[in-house]
């Protein structure tokens, strides 16, 4: 969610959620490891972002740059196993968010748009949907 500060600068808020799974010994690994083991990470993601708008010509393009700042709530566990024997891990952790973005939207009508950002913080690239209220 963004709202327009003034005619070049937006303020809003920003909830998103990121998985991902990796895989540590694979399945046959010295002849012991009968399963993949490895750990499943969750981050939930909650911050707030400030955004400068690049003139354009065109009013269905819109191309930013900004700053994030938020909070990184994270848990994961393991999977496996070895010998029959569970890989049985849980972590639970939490930090500080922050990080830019260069990013643009195109929209399709007045308001629906679809985004692309690279940067740092959230993700590398991060594309999806923005909607305008």
């Amino acid at each position: 969610i963004d709202v327009g500060a003034s005619k070049d600068i937006s303020v809003g808020g920003y909830a998103g959620y990121a998985s991902s799974r990796e895989v540590i010994l694979p399945k046959g690994y010295l002849g012991v490891v009968t399963e993949d083991i490895g750990a499943e990470y969750s981050y939930f993601i909650f911050g707030g972002r400030m955004c400068y708008h690049f003139p354009t010509r065109s009013k269905k393009l819109d191309g930013y740059i900004g700053v994030m700042v938020g909070y990184n709530a994270a848990s994961g566990t393991g999977f496996g196993e070895i010998y029959f024997e569970d890989f049985d891990i849980k972590v639970e952790g939490s930090s500080l968010l922050y990080g830019g973005q260069l990013g643009g939207r195109y929209y399709f009508s007045r308001a629906v748009a679809l985004f692309a950002e690279v940067g740092y913080g959230v993700g590398y690239i991060t594309a999806g949907f923005a909607f305008r209220l």
